[in-house]
């Protein structure tokens, strides 16, 4: 799966340079992968059959009168227009030929591919979908094959911002654009009651899958297994030193964490029982250092003996293995296990190292009706076959098979789960 994605992206990086040859012969090596059938789809699209120099030049001419004058008409009229798009079929044709020509032109004139993206930005709606880093991170690319996969089905812009939970509830309460918010933690009531006052209703809210948390030292620690109770007090600083653990091994517990992260308050208060919403950040008796990034903290925690840090499977299994070192959780009776390397079942993996995920549509005078379909759409998109393959693909677990001690906490009004008939859109 490594090697999909490191052909997915040296494919990608061509694509935006404009090889578009040499992304195909890439991309054809995993004929199976759906990001990869996507791309070369859209290679169709963009790039056709090569042209003469100087058939390619005549086109471009054309071209570039065509939008001369289409830009001109859509200044002057563009409400009129905009609806024309959507319901006038001979302006779908004159679209279909000014499209083609764009298109064209493509394989040797660069500029055209910004013209396209002007075009794009014309005529297709935007959909802005922000959140959590943990399922939006660029460096996982599970969003960018939904981006892409979305955008194949529907004329439309998927703008991705991972900016984090938080920030994203901030966002849409200060009127950014977000139509899609995801989210690594449930909701709280505080923060619907905070978008409400806002003006931001909630239109559908469900689960997505689910995460996996796993604990990361460095690679110098040769304790391998760690009892559940050892690491807690860990984590409240009741144990400070890993001699507790072995004699073999005389180092202070130094404990990294990405400030403000859902990640990090999920395992607090579920693993841990801390507020850490209180006055007290972080347990006062227990060394914590914080760091920006996953990858600053993982440097930090390489780097550093004695150290603890815990991060998504998911965004684990995108860096080099001979550097990772997994503490595997031993819990009362039963086997620990490695996420990393054991074929985890979820309803034997410690629960509160489990969390659900999440994504909420949005609704508010802001939100055009065009777009709060597109939403909607979007996230039975993520939570159909299609979406869930790629949520797998990238070390997610799916929401078909609800893990059965997990708690998925939905705002008042969604819920249960397991309710017959279950809606996640309002009517």
């Amino acid at each position: 799966m490594s090697d999909e994605r490191e052909i997915l992206q040296r494919a990608k990086a061509l694509i935006q340079e404009r090889q578009y040859d040499r992304a195909r012969v890439l991309l054809r090596r995993i004929p199976d992968n759906k990001a990869a059938r996507v791309y070369l789809e859209k290679l169709e699209e963009i790039d056709p059959e090569p042209q003469t120099l100087e058939e390619a030049k005549e086109d471009l001419r054309h071209v570039q009168q065509e939008l001369e004058s289409a830009e001109e008409d859509y200044q002057e009229q563009q409400t009129t227009f905009e609806r024309a798009v959507r319901v006038n079929s001979a302006v779908f044709i004159f679209l279909g030929t000014l499209l083609g020509s764009l298109i064209g032109a493509a394989a040797d004139f660069g500029g055209a591919i910004d013209t396209w993206d002007r075009f794009q930005s014309r005529f297709y709606p935007e959909l802005c979908v922000v959140g959590s880093n943990t399922i939006l991170g660029e460096g996982l690319g599970m969003a960018a094959d939904w981006e892409a996969a979305f955008e194949a089905q529907n004329q439309v812009r998927v703008t991705i911002n991972p900016v984090g939970s938080t920030a994203g509830i901030e966002l849409a309460e200060t009127g950014g654009c977000a139509h899609v918010l995801a989210m690594s933690e449930p909701m709280t009531s505080e923060q619907r009651l905070e978008l409400d006052q806002n003006g931001v209703d909630l239109q559908c809210a469900a689960e997505i899958g689910y995460d996996i948390i796993v604990f990361v030292t460095d690679v110098n620690n040769p304790i391998s297994i760690a009892p559940d109770r050892d690491l807690n007090g860990m984590l409240l600083g009741n144990i400070t030193n890993w001699n507790r653990l072995s004699t073999g091994f005389n180092y202070p517990v130094t404990i990294f964490v990405r400030e403000g992260s859902g990640t990090t308050d999920v395992l607090l208060r579920e693993f841990a029982n801390y507020d850490s919403q209180g006055a007290t950040r972080f347990p006062p008796d227990a060394d914590y250092e914080t760091c920006d990034t996953n990858g600053s903290c993982l440097d930090r925690t390489l780097t550093t003996n004695g150290s603890l840090y815990w991060v998504s499977t998911s965004w684990v299994r995108t860096q080099p293995p001979q550097y990772l070192k997994v503490l595997s959780v031993l819990s009362g009776d039963e086997a620990s296990q490695n996420p990393l390397r054991d074929e985890v079942d979820l309803d034997e993996y410690p629960p509160y190292l489990q969390r659900p995920l999440f994504m909420y549509v949005l609704d508010s005078e802001n939100i055009s009706d065009e777009q709060q379909q597109l939403a909607q759409d979007f996230l039975r998109f993520v939570r159909g076959v299609e979406g869930q393959t790629i949520l797998e693909d990238h070390f997610f677990y799916n929401h078909f098979d609800q893990p059965s001690d997990v708690d998925v906490d939905l705002p008042a009004g969604f819920g249960p789960i397991d309710e017959p008939g279950r809606r996640i859109c309002r009517g």
